[in-house]
């Protein structure tokens, strides 16, 4: 992969996308009344049921999607919605058949549709602008490599590929041009792609900067997939080679890394390495897992562990927990920021909403 620095067109590209996606803060209502800095919602204030909280995705709405072990929740100025029977799929069992809405991750299509992955009921589409499937579910005999999903992200700039990753290799869909509803499935394993040295893939993410597609292996690489359809791989150095849980990228063009133990960063430009866990940052960081990162694009990341919310702003660095913050629960699953400032936090008893400025819903 031919590695560029950060130039000013890729500047332009990222803050129209953010202008775009996120939404411009004077058109939302209320948008200029700040609440409290923190906010949190769980099933004793809100139509959540499943207060375990898999993944956020923020749309081009400004909607908050949550991905659950029982359906899909969303979330937009102070209106609740759900997503669960059209995602449900049969578990067969001794017992008898049972349905399950467990929703691993959730992504918006470049024409604007909902993606689900589902671990077990394989990937639902779901196109409000289609007018003969608004529905429509992707499983292994529709070409994709596997019906238990850990991953969905959609590329937004090119031909709106949605990818889909599993623990067994990587699917791509590519939307038709000419029929819209439909498309083509293609497999990459390490079979037919050497630079996959796992077919175990924990974690997918788009590049906001240049399109590029990213992936977290099993076993401590990270996969790239550039704009020139061009594989990059770039193992995380021994001792810190760790199943990759989480992606994120800030403006300097770094790559943030949540991990099974610990964080990494990394430089395409330099190919250099950092790495962070207790041991090198004298027990700021805990131990075990970084199940979520996510940056302002600036110079603010966030780090969602078993043990709190920890937050590097510039060189300072911060933990949230009970103990310290209305955070409902030390176990923080996903993270995500909407066009109004606010950080959404997942964690395994609801979600929280932090911004120092005071948040607006």
């Amino acid at each position: 992969m031919n590695c560029k620095l950060l130039s000013s067109f890729n500047l332009i590209v990222i803050l129209f996308l953010i202008a775009i996606i996120g939404g411009c803060k004077e058109s939302i209502p209320g948008a200029d009344e700040p609440g409290p800095p923190w906010v949190i919602f769980n099933n004793e204030n809100s139509p959540l049921k499943d207060d375990k909280i898999n993944s956020i995705t923020i749309d081009g709405a400004q909607r908050v999607w949550f991905a659950t072990n029982n359906g899909a929740y969303s979330f937009r100025s102070n209106s609740w919605g759900v997503i669960k029977d059209s995602i449900a799929f049969p578990i067969y069992s001794q017992q008898g058949i049972v349905y399950s809405s467990r929703v691993s991750s959730i992504t918006q299509g470049m024409d604007g549709s909902l993606w689900y992955g589902l671990y077990g009921g394989g990937a639902v589409r779901y196109n409000q602008f289609s007018q003969t499937r608004v529905w429509q579910r992707y499983t292994q005999s529709s070409g994709l490599i596997y019906e238990y999903v850990l991953g969905v992200a959609s590329e937004k700039l090119q031909l709106g590929e949605v990818w889909c990753v599993t623990a067994i290799g990587i699917s791509r869909f590519t939307p038709s041009r000419s029929e819209p509803d439909k498309g083509t499935w293609q497999t990459y394993t390490s079979s037919n792609t050497p630079q996959l040295t796992s077919n175990n893939i924990r974690a997918v993410t788009v590049h906001p900067i240049d399109n590029s597609i990213w992936f977290g292996t099993y076993d401590g690489v990270l996969i790239s997939y550039d704009g020139d359809r061009q594989w990059g791989n770039f193992p995380i150095p021994p001792p810190y080679a760790f199943p990759i849980t989480s992606i994120a990228f800030d403006l300097s063009n770094d790559i943030w890394l949540g991990k099974w133990e610990g964080a990494s960063s990394f430089s395409p430009e330099t190919g250099i390495w950092t790495h962070y866990n207790s041991e090198t940052m004298n027990n700021i960081f805990p131990q075990g897992s970084i199940n979520a990162v996510t940056t302002d694009l600036h110079t603010t990341r966030w780090f969602g562990s078993n043990a709190g919310l920890i937050r590097l702003s510039d060189t300072t660095w911060t933990v949230f927990n009970r103990a310290n913050s209305p955070l409902p629960n030390d176990t923080v699953n996903a993270l995500s920021y909407d066009g109004r400032g606010n950080l959404w936090i997942g964690t395994m008893n609801g979600v929280a909403v932090f911004n120092e400025n005071g948040t607006r819903l």
